[in-house]
């Protein structure tokens, strides 16, 4: 008996293999045939379908070697899609029909470079789950170590368990009049958790302050709350995918992050940051006067911009200490509501 399945078996004489063009071929014995799923063989005057797992009776696999069946194979959405192209009978030593085989055979080829070049909009692509950190602290602040001190936790059991986790410390500078002034402090930073403020609703900035994907905060050294919204978020699929992230020294003090996108991201914008991973700081005055402090994926340079499919973003790292282990963290974020939907971290080369 023969089965019309994803491997046509015929008394064990038939074999089956996938070319590198796409086109999935039957072989018997020294002959070539197509036959997959639901496709169409015509015998005489009479088109009738064969449909997934239909048997073929003896009498019909005994006569294949009369037919010729052209399926051309392509990718469609992630998907198997065939398309029967042609499906006739002729014999070797016949001059027209070996002509009009070597016609189908160009418009297999043409139709799959046609299917191939084709873009598709994939709607329902999984990526795989991100969560993105963003602590927002300060040297200056008396209740900031033990929110560093979480993120740092976090980081390395995010890097043991291989979890997609970014983390990126912020340092506001506005408890730089507290005595202090952290090294690592920005009014651009200050500015960027003030944006948070409005998106929340909240009444004003504080520190330490901790917001995941955009969409939740809390006080920064709550470990309760955000192995919460990590659990969440790692098993919810990101939207965007970085197909290539590639961050580069220049001779000319700055460096060169190259990137392209995979997925819906209209009306977003490309988050990069320039972090070190580990900053020791001892602190002579102020609230945590006499205090060694340990920051880790301190955030040195922020840029943002239109996310684009693919694009270079430049970022100057004039006055940054070349004995900093330095790496790039980048995150698509929407224009509208903050939220985080896709993310991904290179290191300098």
């Amino acid at each position: 008996m023969c089965y019309c399945e994803e491997i046509l078996q015929c008394n064990n004489t038939l074999g089956y293999s996938k070319l590198k063009n796409k086109v999935a071929l039957l072989h018997y014995p020294s002959e070539t045939y197509t036959k997959t799923f639901n496709i169409q063989y015509l015998r005489g005057k009479t088109t009738r379908p064969i449909s997934n797992r239909k048997t073929l009776k003896d009498s019909t696999c005994e006569s294949l070697p009369k037919w010729r069946l052209f399926l051309l194979f392509h990718p469609y959405n992630g998907k198997e899609l065939f398309s029967l192209i042609y499906c006739t009978c002729w014999k070797y030593n016949n001059m027209k029909n070996t002509l009009f085989l070597c016609l189908t055979l160009f418009a297999t080829v043409f139709m799959f470079f046609s299917f191939k070049n084709k873009k598709t909009v994939n709607t329902a692509i999984d990526f795989e789950p991100i969560t993105v950190i963003e602590l927002f602290t300060s040297q200056g602040c008396s209740s900031c170590p033990s929110a560093d001190r979480l993120l740092s936790q976090t980081i390395f059991e995010a890097a043991k368990q291989h979890k997609k986790v970014y983390a990126l410390s912020f340092h506001v500078d506005y408890w730089n009049r507290l005595g202090w002034a952290d090294p690592f402090s920005s009014k651009q930073f200050s500015e960027r958790q003030a944006n948070y403020v409005d998106v929340f609703n909240i009444n004003g900035a504080y520190t330490p302050q901790m917001v995941v994907n955009g969409v939740n905060q809390f006080t920064g050294s709550d470990k309760g709350a955000l192995n919460k919204y990590i659990a969440a978020t790692q098993n919810t699929k990101a939207t965007i995918h970085f197909k290539t992230l590639e961050a580069t020294h220049k001779e000319n003090n700055s460096i060169e992050i190259k990137y392209a996108l995979e997925g819906n991201f209209k009306a977003c914008k490309i988050n990069v940051a320039l972090v070190s991973a580990k900053e020791t700081t001892f602190i002579p005055r102020g609230e945590n006067e006499g205090v060694t402090l340990t920051n880790e994926n301190v955030v040195r340079r922020f840029v943002t911009q239109k996310a684009m499919v693919e694009d270079v973003v430049s970022i100057n790292t004039k006055d940054i200490s070349a004995q900093s282990k330095m790496a790039v963290i980048a995150y698509i974020q929407e224009q509208n509501n903050y939220t985080i939907i896709g993310a991904a971290a290179a290191s300098l080369k």
